[in-house]
């Protein structure tokens, strides 16, 4: 767990004070918190998420215990399209596609930009550890800046397909 945890719950909390916010864990460490952890859960309404892959009894209990709120990863099916470095794709179908089943669930957060999802967020890394450069693409363009954005264009983006889908 980052050492600052409780001051990402309460940022996050402060930005969203009606938004369902979970910690998505593997939850090895969670035996482990001190109290105070737990209490900064409650205090700010999160609530945690476990990969269903490593519910251990320990980690139950401990969750049972604290009275954080918790659920277990459900074996969602969600067969996401290729990596289409062509890019000749339909990227609007994509798009609509990945929004109709997995929801809004896949935004991230990275270094102060959103993305649509994961694969977005990080598509520098498998550009980099593969070696590959793609002709007008940037990764740099993909994302919105919550700093130097409004709530108003963040909604915008989110809703729209980009170009990488």
């Amino acid at each position: 767990m980052h050492p600052d945890i409780m001051a990402f719950c309460a940022a996050t909390r402060y930005a969203f004070p009606r938004t369902s916010i979970e910690i998505v864990t593997n939850g090895i460490l969670l035996p482990t918190m001190p109290q105070k952890f737990f209490d900064g859960l409650k205090k700010y309404a999160v609530g945690i998420y476990l990969s269903d892959y490593n519910l251990s009894p320990k980690i139950k209990e401990c969750l049972q215990k604290s009275g954080v709120q918790f659920r277990c990863g459900e074996r969602l099916t969600f067969i996401k399209p290729a990596l289409n470095l062509r890019g000749d794709q339909d990227y609007k179908t994509t798009f609509y596609d990945c929004k109709q089943c997995m929801s809004d669930e896949c935004t991230q957060l990275r270094d102060g930009k959103l993305y649509h999802c994961p694969t977005e967020a990080y598509f520098d890394f498998f550009l980099n550890y593969f070696n590959i450069e793609l002709k007008d693409f940037k990764w740099e363009d993909l994302g919105i800046d919550i700093f130097k954005s409004s709530m108003e264009e963040i909604e915008k983006y989110l809703k729209s397909p980009s170009q990488f889908c």
